[in-house]
């Protein structure tokens, strides 16, 4: 994966059940890396154990629109739009924060 602020090419496409689990735990990291600065452990742990059933976040995934950002073919991120326009979940890799998974 190419440094911070570079100019890395993001490519979406539609969420796979396969995905789920890499899904699951850039969920996790980007709760309980990136949000050191306004959650205390306890809660980081609490929002991050909804992932911890994968199977129930997979159908959670599953049961809305939900696109898969990819870098170089790795996947860096997700977003899940509800109703198509409510965006219920948008997360992304530590690693991949700056290159414009969220943008």
């Amino acid at each position: 994966m190419k440094a911070a602020n570079s100019n890395a090419s993001v490519a979406l496409r539609p969420f796979l059940p396969a995905d789920a689990e890499r899904l699951a735990a850039i969920f996790r990291a980007a709760v309980m890396d990136l949000t050191e600065e306004d959650y205390d452990q306890d809660q980081r742990e609490a929002w991050a154990a909804a992932a911890d059933d994968e199977d129930a976040f997979a159908a959670r995934l599953g049961a809305h629109l939900t696109l898969v950002a990819l870098i170089e073919g790795e996947v860096s991120g997700f977003v899940t739009l509800k109703d198509d326009s409510h965006m219920d979940l948008l997360y992304v890799a530590p690693e991949a924060v700056g290159l414009g998974v969220a943008t």
